[in-house]
């Protein structure tokens, strides 16, 4: 949330190669205080008490759901990064005023992480009670139907209402499926998991940007919405496919 409004108004006020040398002292802080300031408590596993990673999948119980999951995640980044390369032309082409165009742009896209920020622990309780899995696929659900009208706007205020509404489903995603992921991998291996995870994510922040410009080529701005919209849609299937069995119960280790 901080980080896009920050850096569109330190765009607008000192340019954006200054933002880069900002940004690049503020890391510089952040590594000394994590060096001198954070202390850790840390016991090294003897190389031969490790689970191999092969034994760590052979532990888990449904493995098709975890691939599931990774999947979830690839999809995830690459719908939010798709929009990524774009984002500040279109708001360009909306508004037609260019005075102010990079605050503006760190607004609309900061202003997602509010509503990710008040909805989160909310999310979490029901995600409790009612079981993470039909969390995340509300809120894939909320996502598919905030992206399709995101190509229709006229204005940069009813992009960022949009944006403000997709927070809800963001606030959902990646929690809840970090705490499904913990719930069916054996806890000494759940480090790697995570990892593998990420790597998934990693990849579809690596193909969002170059879907998103490829289709902004091609077909325009909107259709980078609705081509997003097209793959959360997938998700939902995929999803939806692997928690069948599980939409009545509130745990999927059951």
């Amino acid at each position: 949330m901080i980080g896009p409004s920050m850096g569109g108004a330190l765009a607008q006020w000192f340019g954006m190669k200054n933002v880069f040398i900002i940004t690049g002292v503020v890391l510089l802080i952040t590594l000394l205080l994590t060096i001198f300031l954070v202390q850790e408590d840390f016991e090294p596993v003897e190389k031969g008490d490790l689970l191999s990673i092969k034994e760590i999948f052979g532990q888990i119980k449904n493995m098709q759901l975890l691939v599931g999951l990774f999947i979830t995640s690839l999809i995830l980044q690459l719908g939010v990064t798709s929009i990524s390369p774009i984002l500040t032309l279109y708001i360009r082409d909306l508004s037609g005023d260019t005075g102010n165009i990079l605050f503006v742009s760190g607004l609309i896209v900061s202003v997602a992480g509010v509503s990710a920020i008040i909805s989160s622990p909310f999310l979490g309780k029901i995600g409790d009670r009612y079981g993470n899995h039909k969390v995340l696929l509300g809120g894939l659900v909320l996502s598919f139907f905030c992206f399709i009208p995101m190509g229709f706007v006229s204005t940069p205020f009813q992009l960022g209402v949009l944006r403000f509404l997709l927070g809800f489903s963001t606030g959902a995603l990646m929690p809840s499926i970090n705490t499904l992921i913990s719930k069916i991998t054996p806890m000494e291996g759940v480090s790697r998991i995570y990892s593998y995870n990420q790597m998934f994510s990693n990849f579809g922040q690596v193909l969002g940007p170059m879907v998103g410009s490829t289709v902004a080529a091609g077909f325009g701005y909107p259709a980078v919405f609705w081509v997003t919209s097209g793959f959360v849609l997938i998700n939902i299937f995929i999803s939806g496919f692997n928690f069948r069995k599980s939409l009545r119960k509130t745990d999927i280790s059951e």
